[in-house]
């Protein structure tokens, strides 16, 4: 009897593979609203499926953000996060606000091609 490797015993190969072939064939669905906004569905095991990173790639040069906008990369719960965090605030005409909390501790960009990013308090 020939003896097998870790890799073969436990799957791990096998594992690698379909996760693989997952996410070259598995495309995330966008669906467009009324305005024009693209809406990624976002699947149940990828909703909390975000970190820091990914919120600062979606806040990155701006100081007020629409949800549409940010739910094109976020999912719902990275949004509520924001809020809860206090790197989001909701302004009377239902834009969000980027804080100067967010940008301290998400280390965003202050300025952006030669102008000063104003983020809200």
């Amino acid at each position: 009897m020939t003896k097998r490797t870790y890799a073969t015993r436990t799957g791990m190969n096998e594992r690698s593979a379909r996760i693989l072939a997952k996410a070259v064939t598995e495309r995330p669905v966008f669906l467009e609203d009324a305005d024009g906004h693209q809406v990624r569905q976002w699947k149940p095991e990828e909703l909390q499926s975000y970190g820091n990173d990914d919120i600062k790639s979606a806040l990155r040069f701006n100081h007020v953000v629409e949800i549409e906008d940010l739910l094109e990369t976020l999912p719902p719960s990275a949004l509520k996060y924001c809020a809860t965090k206090g790197w989001l605030r909701l302004s009377a005409g239902g834009w969000y606000c980027v804080t100067r909390k967010a940008a301290g501790e998400l280390d965003l960009p202050r300025t952006h091609r030669g102008r000063k990013i104003r983020f809200a308090q």
